[in-house]
């Protein structure tokens, strides 16, 4: 379990910078190809999939790619209404590392490049959908 919240994923998708690859989704090739699917005999499902997907399969991955970074970097939201060490951030938890009088900059480096991870990880997957919607 990620631990990530419902109203995390809520904020972060109605973020300014998912506008730009979102608006790409409205309107995508017109009415043409799912009507002309319709004409051929395939059903909803089968246009959903075979068709429109395939068409905005890139922009959905740049916005989840955009959500997941601004979720997985939050701070400052859970650090106000988070109390419970089993479902705070990462962030939070590097943060421990970092005292007023004593930091170990070796365990703060290594915790953000062990948290990078996941997101390159990510990227690594969708990269060939954001190459070849370009």
């Amino acid at each position: 379990r990620l631990g990530l919240r419902r109203r995390e994923i809520d904020r972060s998708e109605s973020s300014p910078q998912n506008l730009r690859p979102g608006a790409g989704l409205v309107g995508v090739g017109g009415q043409d190809l799912p009507e002309a699917a319709r004409m051929d005999g395939a059903g909803e499902v089968r246009i959903l999939f075979q068709i429109i997907l395939p068409m905005v399969k890139p922009a959905v991955s740049i916005v989840a790619i955009f959500t997941a970074i601004a979720v997985w970097n939050d701070f400052f939201f859970p650090l106000i209404f988070i109390f419970d060490d089993r479902y705070k951030t990462v962030p939070l938890a590097i943060s421990v590392f970092v005292g007023q009088f004593r930091t170990d900059w070796g365990l703060v480096f290594a915790s953000l490049a062990i948290s990078m991870a996941p997101i390159l990880i990510m990227y690594c997957l969708l990269a060939r959908q954001i190459r070849e919607g370009v």
